[in-house]
């Protein structure tokens, strides 16, 4: 009698596990189902519409690109025509303060050794 009420629960419990086991898998395609009735129209659009949107994509990359670019030129020619000043200005300081102590140090020798003792 104790082996047939435990085949007897253990058969039940299987039962119990199979049909929650199928219930579950139901739901699940039932939700899949649901899901791709209400995603298709939207793929359908998609798959209509992907070529324009990625052609209009790929244009504003490529004006987005080319402004940038204008922009990053123009940047480098104004900072090499400011580095260009700024260097003309300062050899040319360089020059003249080099000129005047070159003038200064040679006067000055010269005049050390006219001095006769």
């Amino acid at each position: 009698m104790e082996g047939s009420s435990q085949h007897f629960f253990t058969t039940v419990w299987e039962t119990i596990k199979n049909v929650l086991t199928v219930a579950l898998m139901f739901i699940v395609e039932l939700i899949k189902g649901y899901f791709e009735l209400i995603t298709l129209p939207f793929r359908f659009i998609w798959e209509n519409c992907k070529e324009t949107i990625m052609t209009v994509w790929e244009a504003i990359k490529t004006v987005v690109s080319t402004v940038l670019n204008t922009i990053s030129q123009v940047i480098t020619s104004i900072m090499n025509a400011i580095k260009t000043v700024i260097t003309t200005v300062w050899n040319a300081i360089k020059r003249s303060h080099y000129n005047s102590y070159k003038r200064y140090f040679i006067c000055d020798y010269y005049n050390f050794n006219s001095i006769k003792m």
